[in-house]
């Protein structure tokens, strides 16, 4: 059983680390198609103008995936931070991601460390990106919360109903 969990466990890390990689080359794309041609000198990332995404800016954004993905099974494992809230989980590992964001922006040059227009436009992206998954994840609370009632009450009944049936 634990060999299968394992599996489990490492295939949810892989999935998640590929959707948070695709996602992140998504917004990049959008950005290089809208103005990579201006910001060609500006940022590493773009260093191929609206011509594509450099295999070196691929591997940067495979690894900060990976590390994300890392970041937030910490944070959720109940064995490390168990006893934190669901909200103070969330906004630490929001403090790591931004802090992992900043270090990966200065090591690998994605913009100049002076750049107040870059800094601003990483936060704003940033929170805009955070805000909308945020949102999307009370969202599908909210409607698993839904179905799980329904399906409680769908229970109590047929369970009201086979007592009912077992006293005649």
């Amino acid at each position: 059983m634990e060999r299968k969990d394992n599996i489990m466990n490492r295939s949810g890390f892989i999935a998640q680390t590929f959707i948070i990689f695709g996602i992140t080359i998504l917004v990049i794309m959008g950005i290089a198609l809208t103005i990579g041609e201006e910001d060609m000198r500006f940022s590493t990332l773009f260093r191929l103008g609206n011509q594509g995404i450099a295999f070196r800016t691929l591997s940067e954004l495979l690894l900060s995936s990976v590390c994300i993905s890392a970041i937030e099974r910490i944070f959720y494992k109940e064995k490390y931070f168990g006893s934190l809230s669901y909200l103070m989980r969330t906004i630490l590992m929001l403090l790591c991601v931004t802090a992992l964001m900043i270090v990966f922006i200065l090591y690998f040059g994605w913009f100049p460390a002076y750049s107040w227009q870059g800094w601003l436009g990483f936060f704003l992206s940033f929170s805009i990106c955070f805000g909308a998954s945020t949102a999307v994840m009370v969202i599908k609370t909210k409607w698993e919360s839904k179905i799980y009632e329904q399906r409680l009450e769908e229970y109590k009944k047929r369970q009201k109903s086979e007592i009912s049936g077992k006293k005649r």
